[in-house]
Order: C-alpha cells, then structure tokens, then sequence
C-alpha cells in the first residue's frame, strides 16, 4: 500500500507520549517512534524489516524497530499444559515477554526473540506500550554510543524514520532481565538470568555467562549454602526481636518506632450522659452505628473516638488524644509481606496454618532453593500463587507453576510480590472452592484483651473447582463480587450446616478451635512488638477482617508441617491464613447480622455494656500464647 501512512490525532499521540515515557527511551527518539506508530494505523505488519538475521543471530538493523504484540493475561500464561501460543512456554520464549503496564505481558515477534543476551553492554533496548486503538506494541530502539559499535550517534529525526545505519560489526543485544528490580547483589542478577543459563547460545558476553554460572555455583556450594543460612537467620533473630524486615518501607519503620515511644494517654472519656463522639469517614459504619451510647459527628476535633479508612501519619501529634482505630505498628500484619516474614521469625516455616511464603525480590534466592526441593521431592512443580504486597479484593494475583514465570513478574511494572505456596486441596462444599472472613477484635495490647465474632460469612467460588484451568478466575478466587460478578456468601450457621452435612454433627467444633488458636497466634505478633508502649495499653483499638481458607489436611504442602498436635490426624481440615485486612468491607457482614458494628462499638469501647457482647454469644476472648 503505497497511500501515505494514517497520523495518530491529538488523543492517540498524547497517549504514545505517555507510554513512551513509561520506558527507558530517550526523548530525541519520540518523534521518530510516533510516526513509525502511526505507520501501523493502515496495517498490522510493521513498516519495513530493518532486521537480517542469519543462523539465529541479528547482523543488522535499522535505527528504531516498531512491530504489534500479543497481550496475554498473566493469568493464562502461566501453566504450561496448554495449547500455542501460552503453553509449552519453554524457557527461551520467556526471552520474548516484556511487561506492560497495566500488569499484562506481551508476547514479541520471532525476529524480537532471535536477539541475545548481552547484560554488560547491549545495544538495543525494547519495551512494550499499548494506548488506544494501537496495542500492544513491541518497539525498540539504540543505545547511545553502542549500536554504531561505539562511534557516535546521529542526530535522531534529521533524516525521517526510513533512515538507516548497517552494523557492520557490533551485535544487535539486549538485556533479557532489563526492567528487573535493580540490586547490588551479582547472586540476584544471576537468579533472575536462570532461565537462559542451560542456553549459552543465548548469552552474547562468554565471560558474562560465566561469571553468572560461577555465581551460582558458588551460591549452591556447602559453603554458599552455610553463608546463606547464617544471613537468613540473623536476619529471622532480628525479627523475633521486634524489629521489621528489611522490604518494610520507611514509614513502615517509623510507625514501628513510634509505637515504641513513652507518651501520655487519657482515660476514656464520655461525656455527662456517657456518650463518646465518633467521627469516620467510612460510610458502613455511619450506616449501621446506631448504639444509643455513640453520637456521629462531623468534625474530627469534635471526636472523642476516630474510627477512619485511612492510614494515620501522625500518631504522635495524637498522643493523648482521641481513641484511635488503628495501633501504629499494625503493618506487620496488614502488610502481606510483613505478615509472612513476622510469622516466620516468630513460629518458623513450614506451619499448617501458614503458606510457606517469600518476598519478592528481597528473598529471591531462597524462594529459588524452596522451588527446586519440593520440584525434586514431587512429580509435579509447585504451585505458587504471587500476590502484590499491598492490595485487596484478589487484585493482581497470577497463579504459577514455572519458576521462570515467577522471575518474569520481579519488575516494577508488577510491583514488589508475596510468592506463597498455592492450597491446591481446598475443602469444598458445593464441589466449589470458599473462605471464611472472621472479624477479630484488639481492645488491648498490654494487658493482651483480644475477641473474634462468632458472626462471619463464607464467600464462595462461582464455578466447580474440581479439573478448572489456572486461568479460570471464578474457580479459583473467592472474592468476585467487586468484579460485578453475582456471588453466593453464606453466613455462619449456613455455612455450618453445610460443612456439617458433609463432615459430620459436630464435625465444625474442632475446626472453630484452631481457627480459635491460629487467630491467637496471629495477634501475638502485635503483642509482642509494642506491649509495653502507651498506644498499646489505652488510646487504641482495632478490628481486622481475617480471610481463612480449609485445606483437607495439615500436611497440605506436600510434607506434614511443624507444629501440628500429636493427636491430630493428616485427614483433619486445616484452617490457612490468607491475610489480615485493615479496615475491612462490612457490607456483607451487615446484610447478615445488621447489629454487627453497634455490638463491636459495645466491645472495643465498653460501658457497662461491654462484656455483654461475649456473654451473648457474639463475641468469644481469645487466650493468647504467654
């Protein structure tokens, strides 16, 4: 087609503009770009083939590559027992997977997946974008003072995107792990390169290749295992002793420190008639607080109990202050990779009632060691399931199977991820897969005065789980109703029933108990970091909605877990913790039980009415581990 290509209009350009900059592309390239892009507006093929490629190696190119992509959900890449082009992913084509930003994958052209690797010094770099009407795109473009084989670069754009220079000597290379988070440590650049390290053909640099062998080699030796070991448990001594991991952020560590601090508290005050003032910004609790011993207001100067959404910053401006909903060190356990790392610290791994679970990418290396044992002692992979650190409602979850897979997620496009062992032996009802959401309730810290309600739902798959696909979501996941997806949930006694259809009257008793336990040893890990602090003993409360999954067995990571009871049996049902939310959903819990939050207002901030939420059945005390 000879007729001149179709421009982008404004929107579309502003667009492009705006993907390119989420690259590493240098600005005198854009205009360059942007036209090469409006050239694919008449057809799906790219402009010209700048590439020639003999026996498998790129000789020449152009100045700037634009070629379309295909998008692939993450969520149907992962398993491998599937049809072209997401299955049978063997680990060169992972060469080929850039990220795009809205956390989706694309899958490049043959000639794209023919450059080699060349982490020291690559001439090229690619990415993907995808804006309206053109997406996904794969472009690439030089390297400043590389591509030319290190003469200097021409001017960009003096002579229009047709233009082109023949490398006569310097190798077309890219760098496979470009986009990955950056780290000082050799042993992680050459983790995230393990996919290609059976493929030398790949690897452009010899001596880079054999630098990242060697480092892996000396990282699984005695002596690199023993280092290893060492570091790891100095590190699970400094958690045991109170102290955050090191991927907690900084204000993470700074909440951490102030709850520490020695500063004034007040006693509870009401006014004449013993009425506290409540001011929120949650409109479930302006709907459904209607206990005669609170009043709404308006203003938070006006409050004598703030019960908020957000995050509070400024803990220490408050001391002395209002009741407060949150205690400021509570992100080791709202915060998935918190959480994870607290409980290993405190109670070890391989527990029954914990994933076994690795932040990404700080414990790379000994997810990496984690994989390959149980790949060794199984007839089939592991299944992992990656979850962003900081998110709800299943957002951004990917199921996997591949280690390589797991490897291509540690890019800021994805965001830093929890890789936590998949329950692949959930207990169903209904042939569906379900959780539970319990709500747990923190008067005190010091003395300990903890409560979990006896009123919590299940929320329940939509399709059988039994045989479904990875990448069937409603099979999988249990949170759908955010989606716009009509979802069964079923409350307590329901739900009881139900389990006690299959499993025997009486059968739920044992199941509630180490629901009970494990939920204790969960609120320990608050305890034990800032019982003795002021913030711990008067001014705050806090309720966490708790997601529970059922395993079929204690022993449901492949292994029988530490920790389970002598007299327990692998055939009992096993509660797993998912994760503790903060300011949890109570619409749901609501719609079952409407007096839900008058009753947890009664308990976390008692009149004479207090202890009559656990003598009516609603609420039971938890007795925490000494």
């Amino acid at each position: 087609d000879s007729s001149p290509p179709q421009m982008l209009d404004a929107e579309q350009r502003r667009q492009a503009t705006v993907a390119l900059q989420q690259t590493t592309c240098p600005p005198s390239l854009f205009e360059e770009l942007l036209v090469a892009l409006s050239g694919l507006g008449t057809s799906p093929e790219p402009l010209d083939d700048p590439f020639l490629i003999e026996r498998g190696r790129v000789l020449s190119c152009g100045e700037v590559r634009v070629q379309r992509a295909q998008a692939l959900p993450p969520s149907c890449l992962w398993r491998a027992q599937k049809p072209e082009p997401f299955g049978d992913v063997d680990l060169l084509r992972w060469s080929r997977l850039l990220p795009l930003a809205d956390g989706q994958l694309a899958f490049c052209d043959s000639v794209m997946g023919s450059v080699r690797h060349s982490g020291r010094a690559p001439t090229y770099a690619f990415a993907a974008i995808c804006f309206d009407g053109f997406g996904p795109i794969c472009i690439g473009w030089p390297l400043a003072g590389r591509a030319m084989g290190g003469s200097a670069p021409r001017e960009h754009g003096s002579e229009g995107a047709a233009s082109k220079v023949v490398l006569a000597r310097a190798e077309v290379t890219r760098n496979y792990v470009d986009g990955r988070y950056s780290t000082d440590s050799q042993l992680h650049r050459a983790l995230y390169k393990l996919p290609w390290l059976s493929h030398p053909m790949c690897w452009s640099d010899a001596g880079e290749y054999a630098s990242d062998v060697a480092a892996i080699c000396m990282w699984t030796s005695e002596a690199g295992q023993q280092s290893e070991q060492a570091r790891h448990g100095a590190e699970l001594a400094s958690l045991a002793g109170g102290r955050l991991p090191s991927s907690a952020s900084t204000r993470q560590v700074f909440l951490g420190w102030v709850a520490q601090q020695a500063v004034q508290t007040l006693p509870l005050a009401a006014d004449a008639a013993g009425t506290l003032r409540v001011f929120t910004d949650l409109p479930q609790i302006r709907t459904h607080l209607s206990h005669a011993r609170f009043k709404l207001v308006e203003s938070r100067t006006q409050a004598d109990v703030l019960w908020l959404g957000e995050h509070l910053r400024d803990f220490a401006s408050l001391a002395g202050g209002p009741l407060l909903n949150q205690f400021p060190h509570e992100s080791c356990l709202t915060s998935k990779n918190l959480l994870s790392e607290c409980v290993a610290a405190q109670y070890g791994r391989a527990l029954p009632w914990m994933a076994d679970s690795f932040t990404l990418p700080q414990q790379l290396p000994v997810l990496v060691i984690h994989w390959h044992r149980v790949r060794q002692c199984s007839a089939s992979p592991p299944l992992f399931i990656l979850k962003p650190w900081s998110s709800s409602r299943s957002r951004g979850h990917l199921l996997c199977d591949q280690l390589a897979a797991a490897l291509v997620a540690c890019t800021p496009t994805f965001g830093p991820r929890l890789a936590c062992r998949y329950v692949e032996r959930p207990v169903l009802l209904d042939r569906r897969k379900w959780d539970m959401r319990v709500y747990v309730a923190v008067r005190s810290l010091s003395p300990p005065e903890v409560f979990v309600s006896r009123q919590w739902y299940a929320r329940v798959a939509n399709v059988p789980y039994e045989g479904a696909p990875l990448d069937v979501k409603h099979a999988h996941f249990t949170v759908l109703r955010y989606d716009g997806v009509a979802q069964d949930m079923w409350p307590a006694e329901e739900t009881v029933a139900r389990f006690e259809d299959v499993h025997g009257v009486g059968s739920w008793r044992r199941v509630w108990a180490r629901v009970r336990c494990m939920l204790a040893l969960v609120t320990q890990l608050l305890v034990v970091r800032a019982s003795s602090a002021p913030f711990g003993t008067g001014q705050c409360r806090a309720m966490y909605g708790i997601d529970v999954l059922f395993a079929e067995s204690a022993d449901w990571q492949g292994e029988l877990a530490s920790g389970v009871p002598a007299e327990a049996q692998a055939a009992d049902v096993q509660p797993v913790l998912l994760e503790v939310n903060y300011s949890a959903d109570y619409g749901s819990v609501c719609r079952f039980y409407p007096h839900f939050i008058d009753d947890a207002f009664a308990l976390l901030f008692p009149g004479q009415d207090g202890h009559d939420m656990v003598a009516n059945g609603s609420w039971e005390q938890l007795e925490l581990p000494l």
